[in-house]
């Protein structure tokens, strides 16, 4: 992919977007994993389209959490008993400190994937 876009063959946007296949085994994967990963968010803050397989997967998979990122804020929120949680970017461009709640913090019990919370406050 690194030498398809370095011979302009392709382009690092198209490259950003989810292929059909992808989806597919995404969808494809068993139900209730601790956690789910997505770029986007899967209920976009209001006021921006989500064009994205994002709730689908979610809503399929039923994760017990999702954690996202691209909109570059802090955000809670559930879809059905899924617990999202959106997280900031690291730092805004030329500045040298981290910004509140760009990471999230799990703890793995015997039973259960907790959030601890987000880092840092």
């Amino acid at each position: 992919m690194v030498a398809a876009v370095a011979n302009n063959q392709t382009s690092v946007k198209s490259l950003s977007y989810y292929k059909a296949a992808e989806v597919e085994q995404t969808m494809a994967l068993p139900e209730r994993p601790d956690l789910l990963l997505l770029h986007d968010w899967p209920v976009p803050p209001a006021q921006i389209e989500n064009l994205g397989f994002e709730k689908q997967i979610v809503e399929r998979l039923r994760p017990k959490w999702v954690c996202c990122g691209h909109h570059h804020r802090v955000h809670r929120s559930r879809i059905g008993a899924s617990e999202c949680v959106a997280l900031n970017v690291i730092a805004h461009e030329h500045s040298h400190e981290f910004l509140p709640g760009w990471a999230a913090v799990f703890e793995q019990t015997a039973n259960a994937l907790g959030l601890l919370g987000v880092w840092p406050q």
